[in-house]
């Protein structure tokens, strides 16, 4: 798996050779593949600092730095926590 902070990912060893639009697609499978591309396009998606095309190779310890509504989206997708039941004594 890949190491993510608030701004991007690491990419893992085991996903090393992986094409990126595959990593987005294993990691973010709600966003779309032609919303992927308007990203890449407009340069929000960066790996090492540099503009990328959905058919780049990935290399094991490149960042890649996602733009913010990747990341929230993200965030609202998956499950919220079980709310605590109460304990009967």
């Amino acid at each position: 798996m890949s190491n993510e902070n608030k701004t991007g990912a690491i990419v893992a060893r085991d996903e090393d050779g992986i094409r990126l639009d595959r990593w987005f697609r294993r990691h973010y499978p709600g966003l779309a593949h032609g919303r992927l591309e308007k990203l890449l396009r407009t340069g929000q998606v960066r790996l090492d600092g540099k503009r990328v095309k959905a058919s780049d190779r990935l290399a094991a310890g490149q960042t890649l730095r996602l733009p913010p509504q990747v990341l929230h989206a993200a965030a609202a997708d998956s499950p919220a926590p079980a709310p605590e039941s109460p304990t009967s004594p």
